[in-house]
């Protein structure tokens, strides 16, 4: 007994280890590389505007353009051609900066049909800033010469040529490396990220003690990574325009009570006006504002998502597990980030903190604590119009489970039900805000096979977001459809086995996924021709639209393992089993 003690640490250990390392290189490392290496790489070519040969550069033929060299230059080239044949000869290429020179003797014959020729860089690096370029011919003759390309793109100086000037210049190609200020950012927040993982990894050696550093320190790297991967909504913020105008216009000019009522597109935003108001009423100037709006969303989403990090929802995996689940949310690109961590619609991502409020054992919090979350699910229901279809949801799940639920639980999903109530009679009386349809009234077997259609695409594109029009598309689709339906029944075998909230829960989110999905349809974002809707059309929707759909998927998984835990007996083989589900659910 005591060696299988043992083994079982060690699997535990090792399946740590290995996503520790594994979350350092792909989640942080690798990814900021990447970012700062296309940041920092920059390229001028010029744009081939009325394009034309100089003609041959037989000897005796000279060249002289004013050219700009940047710091950290990598290449420059220049595009020759050499009219479909073989040349021989020589060129002499001279760059001089006052006193300083740069010589290079070409062989023709080495040179290609329209590509460029690139410097030797060793040598370019002597010289920065505006330079001469002076190109001879040494011993081209006519027939065997060589020729270069003129644009009517002048980047920086005119081409003379043979002391005449052309009004055109050569075709060059610059590539450089501009440690501008994002750059500069992104490497300090690269830094603070490394350490702020370390200090992570120190942290939860005491897991229970440090539980709420352990959190903070979640938030902070989420934070940091944003600010690598997306400076331009953090330390060189670009405010949107509906963020400019529907929030800082009015808040600035509006009382706060009228500014609460506000609508955004038909729907109630009451949690992003509240934020705003706060930050706007601090009174910064136009630019401060949406620098702090900005960031105060990629924040909010960080408080939001770490939340899993608490000790509250230990018993769904281990520190490590629970914590690359926050970080996944918090920083991998689900969509773009500028449908989840912007101003305007980080409020998609509430649907998390509402599944985790669920989560919560709610008899183990102080009044306090459960009064604040109340008002909390408040909020994060009047954010956005797809929030709505929790109302259903919520009523069935009170009706159906009523006596089993304990005071708390009623008062939650009341909460819910109550809020959504408001946010649908709030859309109601703002109906002609919405976009009235033009076309016919949409019959429900077509809303029901679209919804359906675009939930298993959705579902596709997690597993395989690469799909080729020259694939066996209705394959694929049948395929996604059958795991969609075996899925769909093994949640209801699960409910019916475990009869517990993990196994209800799912079943909600299901029930949320095919809302949404249909939602979509009834307000015409998705639709299709049902003909060649299985056979033709493939492919998810990767928008804010689908955001709730994916992120619902995702929080499915994370339950799964720990549904399937309760199936057996809780044994220690098992929870090595449960180690690995949950390695692959990361792996994913």
């Amino acid at each position: 007994m005591k060696k299988k003690r043992k083994y079982n640490i060690n699997i535990e250990d090792k399946t740590k280890l290995f996503f520790i390392i594994l979350f350092f290189i792909s989640g942080i490392v690798l990814p900021s590389f990447v970012l700062i290496r296309k940041e920092m790489k920059k390229e001028v070519t010029s744009k081939l505007y009325s394009l034309d040969l100089v003609g041959q550069i037989i000897k005796g033929t000279h060249f002289e353009e004013k050219i700009y060299l940047p710091k950290h230059i990598t290449k420059y080239g220049i595009s020759f051609a050499t009219y479909g044949r073989k040349n021989s000869g020589t060129i002499k290429l001279e760059i001089i900066q006052g006193k300083k020179k740069i010589t290079e003797v070409i062989d023709v014959s080495k040179l290609k049909d329209n590509d460029y020729y690139y410097l030797d860089v060793k040598k370019l690096a002597l010289i920065n800033g505006e330079a001469l370029l002076k190109i001879e011919g040494i011993d081209g003759i006519e027939g065997n010469a060589v020729s270069m390309h003129k644009t009517a793109d002048i980047i920086y100086g005119e081409l003379i040529q043979n002391g005449e000037p052309t009004n055109r210049a050569l075709a060059h190609k610059v590539e450089f490396n501009d440690f501008n200020k994002i750059v500069k950012g992104q490497i300090i927040f690269f830094i603070l990220s490394i350490f702020t993982y370390f200090y992570f990894l120190f942290l939860i050696q005491n897991e229970k003690k440090n539980n709420m550093k352990i959190y903070l320190t979640t938030v902070l790297l989420i934070f940091f990574i944003i600010n690598i991967k997306a400076p331009t909504l953090t330390f060189n913020a670009q405010p949107f325009a509906e963020q400019v105008f529907n929030f800082m216009f009015n808040g600035t000019r509006a009382s706060f009570l009228k500014n609460i009522f506000i609508s955004d597109a038909g729907y109630w935003p009451l949690y992003q006006r509240l934020i705003g108001l706060v930050i706007i009423k601090l009174g910064f100037n136009a630019y401060w504002t949406g620098v702090l709006t900005s960031n105060a969303a990629v924040l909010t989403v960080a408080l939001m998502v770490s939340i899993f990090t608490l000790n509250y929802f230990e018993k769904y995996g281990n520190i490590i597990f629970r914590f690359i689940i926050s970080m996944l949310f918090g920083t991998f690109n689900i969509v773009t980030y500028t449908e989840t961590h912007t101003f305007i619609d980080f409020s998609y991502m509430n649907i998390i903190l509402l599944f985790l409020i669920f989560l919560i054992d709610l008899k183990k919090l102080n009044k306090k604590q459960y009064a604040s979350l109340m008002i909390l699910t408040v909020l994060l229901c009047i954010s956005k119009s797809y929030y709505i279809l929790l109302l259903p949801l919520a009523l069935v799940v009170l009706v159906l489970f009523w006596r089993k639920l304990i005071k708390r639980e009623k008062i939650f999903l009341a909460t819910i039900l109550i809020s959504c109530l408001l946010q649908t009679m709030y859309i109601y009386s703002n109906m002609h805000m919405w976009v009235t349809p033009q076309s016919k009234k949409l019959e429900i077997l077509y809303i029901i096979q679209i919804g359906i259609h675009q939930i298993v695409q959705q579902l596709m594109n997690m597993f395989y977001p690469s799909m080729a029009s020259n694939q066996n598309i209705l394959s694929f689709n049948l395929l996604f459809l059958f795991v969609l339906v075996l899925f769909v029944i093994f949640s209801v075998y699960i409910f019916i086995k475990n009869r517990d909230r993990e196994s209800l829960i799912i079943l909600i989110l299901l029930g949320l996924i095919f809302g949404i999905s249909c939602f979509n349809v009834i307000s015409r974002i998705w639709g299709g021709e049902i003909e060649k809707l299985w056979t033709e059309t493939a492919g998810a929707i990767n928008t804010r639209h689908g955001l709730i759909i994916k992120i619902s998927m995702i929080l499915i998984l994370i339950l799964v393992p720990y549904c399937i835990n309760k199936l057996r007996k809780d044994s220690s083989n098992t929870k090595i089993k449960m180690e690995y589900c949950r390695g692959i659910i990361l792996f994913l």
